[in-house]
């Protein structure tokens, strides 16, 4: 059980630093070839950055603290936050990153089963809705293409071409889609692991029976043989 945690962690990590590469590389290519800013400012490398120095962090205390579940909670907790990071530099309630919040859900519907996976998706909502509240009611600044605009400049610009109220009704609906989302993700992977367990477990489960089976009837040669030697 506890090397299984340890695998599964060890994946964790891989699967972090190889999205963390991919990132990057879009970035370098859309910043740089296509002078896409929003992936091209430094608050986009140095979260990644900061997702590299994490991974690194974990893998040198993995010897120590791989065997209990809550190093992947707090990898998937340290996600979250990096998740967040990363929408709030790429456009807040704009941002495409926003699906990345689906990754953790997924991994802690895996490793943590259904109460990490529901408890996740509350983490992940309740910290996407703080941040882009935060952005459009002005308490935060609003971060594009690498320079911090004053949110109440950004709201104005986003509701200048539109009816009064219309990015109440934008930040309801992002509320509403993401948590919607969030969980239904959650009660699926959830679900999913819960499956692939089982059917683990019954594979083992054939393996032992089938070994058996193998011993009972290499005994059974063996005695048929030794009785006609007699």
């Amino acid at each position: 059980m506890q090397r299984e945690v340890q695998r599964q962690t060890s994946v964790l990590m891989i699967c972090r630093v190889v999205l963390l590469t991919a990132l990057l590389g879009s970035a370098l290519v859309i910043g740089r070839l296509l002078g896409q800013p929003l992936l091209g400012s430094r608050n986009f490398y140095l979260l990644v950055g900061i997702g590299y120095a994490l991974t690194i962090l974990y893998a040198l205390i993995h010897p120590f603290w791989s065997r209990h579940r809550a190093a992947a909670g707090v990898q998937i907790a340290g996600d979250i936050l990096l998740i967040t990071g990363l929408v709030h530099v790429t456009g807040g309630i704009d941002s495409p990153f926003s699906l990345l919040y689906f990754l953790p859900v997924i991994a802690a519907g895996i490793l943590l089963g259904r109460a990490g996976a529901m408890t996740c998706a509350t983490g992940s909502w309740l910290a996407y809705a703080f941040l882009v509240v935060l952005i459009v009611h002005g308490l935060i600044p609003a971060i594009t293409g690498g320079a911090n605009v004053g949110a109440p400049a950004a709201v104005a610009n986003l509701a200048g071409s539109a009816e009064s109220g219309s990015v109440d009704k934008r930040l309801a609906f992002a509320l509403f889609s993401h948590f919607l989302g969030f969980f239904t993700v959650a009660q699926l992977a959830s679900y999913l692991a819960v499956k692939l367990k089982a059917a683990g477990e019954e594979l083992e489960e054939n393996r032992e029976v089938l070994a058996h089976v193998q011993a009972l009837n290499k005994n059974i040669i063996d005695s048929i043989t030794s009785g006609i030697v007699t």
